[in-house]
């Protein structure tokens, strides 16, 4: 389950890949990535989301569309006094089953790049909300014909996105960098999520890839966004949070397990992404949870 917080894989082995949740409690969700594309549509309240270093406030009425393999994380605004996102995935892929090879250049600026649209400018758009909704309240449906009516609703919010929406005209992405992308951090998620505990470096990670030290560290950087040390650095801290929570390891015992040489620097560390010391984190989510 840690493992796919980095590198998800969310729609599994659905006939039509399509998932679509309205959610309206607090949430963050760390670093990761994954070959489905995700929209999310904020109704109520304001996200924080992060993608290739760029932080995106996307505010009520406002749809951003986080391309195929960008490693990206998101957090809600603590001060949101109402809150509501629908959030969708879907296989791009799959669309292409009902076109001709060509669409695929018309559909590259929409499923692979990051974009925010503010659904009250543009009148082509006030409809955008409604299909996300449509999608949310279909997809808790079971029945046989729940995902043949999701893929029209999908079918019609990329129309109506291609018809209305300001895309990068001069965009270029060819699926080849896509396979390429997507191998690469294959593969350096399941080494680190195999070998993090025990110390990890851009050198042992690139001698384990195949790759020069300095070809890697470039690529790596190219795909995602943030240097390999960083990305380790997140992945270390992320995995060491649902320790600190759980409780049944003292912090020193937490940042051994995770691969930190001292305390010290996982104290720093710790603090540096979560604002609290690990110590005083446990006690309020601890605290939290029991009132809860």
């Amino acid at each position: 389950m840690k493992h796919d917080a980095f590198h998800e894989h969310p729609l599994g082995k659905m006939n039509i890949p399509i998932r679509c949740g309205y959610h309206k409690d607090a949430f963050e969700f760390p670093l990761h990535y994954h070959q489905e594309v995700e929209m999310i549509y904020v109704e109520r309240g304001r996200i924080k989301i992060s993608v290739l270093q760029k932080d995106y406030e996307v505010k009520e009425g406002q749809l951003v569309i986080i391309g195929c393999n960008h490693i990206h994380s998101y957090k809600d605004h603590r001060e949101n006094e109402s809150r509501g996102y629908h959030i969708l995935l879907f296989d791009w892929r799959h669309l292409l089953k009902y076109f001709d090879s060509d669409v695929e250049e018309l559909l590259y600026p929409l499923f692979f790049d990051v974009t925010v649209i503010d659904t009250k400018i543009v009148q082509g758009l006030v409809h955008v909300g409604k299909f996300m909704n449509s999608l949310s309240l279909e997809n808790m449906n079971q029945d046989s014909a729940n995902q043949f009516i999701m893929m029209g609703h999908l079918l019609q919010l990329v129309g109506v996105l291609i018809r209305y929406g300001d895309f990068n005209t001069r965009f270029d992405y060819m699926s080849s960098q896509m396979e390429k992308e997507h191998e690469l951090l294959s593969k350096v998620n399941d080494y680190i999520f195999t070998n993090y505990q025990e110390g990890i470096t851009l050198t042992s990670a690139a001698q384990f890839l195949g790759y020069s030290e300095f070809h890697f560290a470039r690529q790596f950087k190219r795909y995602t966004g943030v240097t390999f040390k960083q990305y380790l650095m997140h992945y270390q801290i992320s995995m060491a949070k649902e320790d600190v929570v759980d409780g049944e390891l003292t912090i020193v015992e937490v940042a051994d397990k995770h691969g930190f040489n001292s305390v010290k620097t996982f104290n720093r560390v710790f603090k540096a992404y979560y604002g609290l010391a690990p110590t005083i984190y446990r006690r309020e989510n601890t605290d939290s949870d029991e009132d809860a």
